[in-house]
């Protein structure tokens, strides 16, 4: 099963300190390749539920776009990032007992896109570019 979460429109998720789905700072931002980033979407991906990263990183996509998966066509995703070796790498990665999980990060257009080893997948934007 695939969940997603919106945080570009102002509506976080649990603004009370006590709400556990709250995101921290942390999670919201991030700096990469000399760039601010701010987090534009969250999907959680399930190998033995779902089972196809490339369209699970795609509905991430359209997520932080706020648009379908059908319109997520430029650039070509297997252009940005070997998906195989990406899905290989978070199966391969997946333990339990992982304090943090290890992430792989590609840009995508515009987008950073990171994928953790525990299946969460993130959709970031430049900072600037944030609503």
């Amino acid at each position: 099963m695939l969940s997603t979460r919106h945080w570009t429109d102002g509506s976080l998720p649990g603004e009370s300190m006590d709400d556990p789905e709250a995101p921290s700072e942390r999670d919201l931002l991030v700096r990469w390749r000399g760039r601010n980033w701010t987090k534009a979407a969250d999907r959680q991906f399930d190998p033995a539920a779902s089972g196809d990263l490339a369209s699970a990183i795609v509905q991430a996509l359209a997520d932080a776009k706020r648009v379908s998966a059908g319109e997520v066509t430029e650039p070509r995703l297997y252009d940005c990032v070997d998906v195989e070796a990406v899905a290989q790498f978070v199966s391969d990665s997946r333990s339990p007992n992982s304090p943090e999980p290890d992430f792989v990060r590609f840009d995508y257009g515009e987008s950073l896109v990171e994928v953790r080893t525990d299946g969460r997948i993130s959709v970031f934007v430049p900072a600037s570019d944030a609503v």
